[in-house]
């Protein structure tokens, strides 16, 4: 899942520790793309130093993955990266050579989280006004005791920047979807989208979108 799904499966939450927690991981994976340092955190061996804001991290981390598995296996990913597949196939694209099944997978992530805004913008209000409540020096610390980065302060200031920047809000903006999906689609070895690919996805994109709002959000958590 993506950013605010991953914070919506796991409300209600006013803890802003478990929160950034819950994101941490993806942060990384963006961290670590960009700055061509892999730079990740393992579930089984985090560190909580005694400290109640490390261990609600952790908490949050934990849950990421759990999340993911449960979301990765349902009916309900499979069935929309089929549907985004069908509809995909109906126009004459360019630019998916190979890995279709990938960026299906991709795609899916980021329109459940322009689900989320259309439905209700004040989930993503809730989620960053969590983040502003962050102290960077303690996130550094986390980074420095449970990762390998070679720089612990920049990679907390990714997340601050993610913070400060609130790009989730853009994913209603289909020029910025398009933007995303022709960055990702680039990275899975495909053509840059040309101007016939931009128009289809557009379709592709309004007509997954009258699907994907029909249907209800599950949460993918263990059932208790």
């Amino acid at each position: 899942m993506n950013f605010l799904s991953h914070f919506y499966n796991e409300l209600p939450c006013d803890d802003a520790y478990f929160a950034c927690g819950v994101l941490l991981p993806d942060i990384l994976s963006n961290y670590s793309s960009r700055k061509g340092e892999v730079v990740k955190v393992h579930p089984d061996k985090l560190i909580d130093n005694n400290n109640v804001q490390f261990a609600s991290l952790n908490s949050g981390i934990q849950k990421h993955y759990i999340a993911d598995a449960f979301f990765h296996e349902s009916g309900f990913f499979h069935e929309n990266t089929k549907t985004i597949e069908e509809i995909i196939s109906k126009y004459d694209f360019s630019c998916f050579v190979k890995r279709i099944y990938a960026f299906s997978h991709v795609m899916l992530e980021i329109m459940l989280d322009r689900k989320l805004l259309t439905e209700n913008k004040k989930t993503c209000d809730d989620l960053y006004n969590l983040l502003d409540i962050l102290d960077m020096t303690i996130i550094t610390d986390f980074i420095a005791f449970n990762t390998k980065a070679g720089n612990p302060a920049d990679v907390a200031g990714h997340m601050n920047r993610f913070r400060k920047v609130r790009f989730i809000y853009d994913y209603t903006n289909d020029p910025v979807v398009i933007q995303i999906l022709n960055r990702i689609n680039q990275r899975l070895g495909n053509p840059v989208f040309n101007a016939t690919d931009i128009h289809n996805i557009t379709s592709v994109i309004h007509d997954f979108e009258k699907r994907l709002l029909s249907q209800k959000f599950p949460k993918f958590l263990p059932k208790s």
